[in-house]
C-alpha cells in the first residue's frame, strides 16, 4: 500500500544532521562494548574516559561537515569575548578612544583581535575537558597500604595500581589526538570554495556603477560574483549574487566585525575567511553579525545599479576600522 509523506519544513531539514550525529554517538557507544569483550580487562575504557573518547570521535565527524563544525564558532566566540572585554574595559576605565592613541599602540592592541588569539583560545577550551579528565586520573590517590605488613606486598599493590592508572590514561590521550584531528579538519576543510577573482568596474559620469545581469558573468546563476571599484586612492571590494529567494543583492566582500579577508561560497552558504563562520545564502544581504555588509542597489531592466560614492563610504566606515584592529571604538 502506498502512502504519502508530508514534506519536511526548513527547520526539520536542518535538524537532520544533528539527529544523525546523535544516532552515530549512540551507535558508537554501543559498538564500544563489542571489542571490550576481546580486550584485557585493564585496557577497557569505562566511565568518563570512555565518554571522552566517544565525544572526541563525534567531534571528528562533526568537524568534517561544515554545518556541524563546532570548532570554528568556538574560536569566533573567543575572539568576540576578547573584543568585548577590551571594549568594556576601555569604557569602564574611561580610557580615551583611538583618536588619542598612537598608531604603534593600536598595533599592539590589534594583536588581541587577531584570528590567532581566537584559534589558540579556542584550542585551550577545546582540550580543557579532556585535559581535566587526564589530570584527575593522573592525580588519583594511591591506595592505602597501611594494613599490609609485608613490604613486598605493599610494593606490588602500589605498582599494580600505578600501572593500571597509566593504562587508563590511554583513553583521554587518544581523545586528545582525535580532538586535534577534528580541529585540523575545521581549520583546513577539504571543501572546494567558489572564490572568483574580483572584476574591476568603473562608474558613469553620474557616479553610478552599472553591471549587466548577463555580461561577463551571469549574476542570476546563484553564485557569488566579486567586483572591485577604484576612485583615485580609494578602493572597495564587493560581490553580487542572487539569493535562493530570487533577489539580487549587493554586499561588501567583508563584514563589520572581522578583518576584511573576504568571503567564498561553499554549497548553500558563504564562509568568512577570517573567522570561518558560515552564512546561509538566505541571509546574505541582511545586516548583522558576520554577514557581509549590505550595500544599497537597484535593479533597472537587465542591469544592477550601485552608487559608487555610497559603496566607497560604506567600505571606509566599516571595513577600514576593522582592518586596523580598531573595532572597539565603533
Amino acid at each position: 500500500m502506498l502512502c504519502r509523506l508530508a514534506p519536511l519544513d526548513g527547520g526539520a531539514v536542518r535538524l537532520i544532521p544533528y539527529l544523525s550525529l546523535a544516532c552515530a554517538g549512540a551507535v558508537m557507544a554501543l559498538a564500544a562494548a563489542y571489542p571490550a569483550r576481546y580486550l584485557p580487562e585493564r585496557l577497557v575504557p569505562r566511565g568518563i574516559p570512555l565518554l571522552a573518547l566517544v565525544v572526541s570521535a563525534l567531534m571528528v565527524m562533526a568537524c568534517s561537515v561544515q554545518r556541524l563544525d563546532p570548532f570554528s564558532p568556538l574560536s569566533m566566540e573567543v575572539m568576540k569575548f576578547i573584543h568585548d572585554f577590551v571594549h568594556q574595559f576601555f569604557e569602564s576605565m574611561l580610557i580615551p578612544d583611538h583618536p588619542f592613541f598612537r598608531t604603534d599602540v593600536w598595533s599592539y592592541i590589534g594583536l588581541l583581535f587577531s584570528d590567532k588569539v581566537g584559534l589558540w583560545g579556542g584550542l585551550a577550551l577545546w582540550y580543557l575537558p579532556v585535559l581535566f579528565i587526564a589530570l584527575a586520573l593522573r592525580l588519583e590517590r594511591l591506595p592505602s597500604v597501611a594494613h599490609i605488613r609485608q613490604g613486598a606486598a605493599r610494593r606490588k599493590l602500589l605498582a599494580a595500581f600505578i600501572r593500571e592508572r597509566r593504562l587508563r590514561l590511554v583513553a583521554p590521550l587518544l581523545a586528545l589526538v582525535l580532538l586535534t584531528g577534528a580541529a585540523y579538519q575545521s581549520r583546513f576543510p577539504a571543501t572546494e570554495y567558489w572564490d572568483p577573482k574580483p572584476i574591476e568596474v568603473t562608474a558613469t559620469p553620474a557616479g553610478q556603477i552599472v553591471i549587466p545581469k548577463k555580461g561577463e558573468v551571469d549574476l542570476e546563476d546563484g553564485k557569488l560574483h566579486k567586483f572591485s571599484y577604484r576612485q583615485g586612492s580609494r578602493e572597495a571590494r564587493f560581490f553580487v549574487m542572487q539569493t535562493p529567494a530570487g533577489q539580487l543583492v549587493t554586499t561588501l566582500d567583508a563584514c563589520a566585525i572581522c578583518q576584511p579577508e573576504g568571503y567564498a561560497q561553499a554549497g548553500n552558504a558563504v564562509i568568512c575567511y577570517y573567522c570561518r563562520t558560515l552564512i546561509p545564502l538566505e541571509t546574505v544581504g541582511k545586516p548583522g553579525g558576520c554577514n557581509p555588509v549590505p550595500v544599497p542597489c537597484s535593479v533597472k531592466g537587465d542591469t544592477v545599479v550601485i552608487d559608487g560614492m555610497t559603496l566607497l563610504n560604506t567600505w571606509e566606515s566599516t571595513v577600514q576600522v576593522t582592518a586596523h584592529g580598531k573595532g572597539m571604538g565603533k
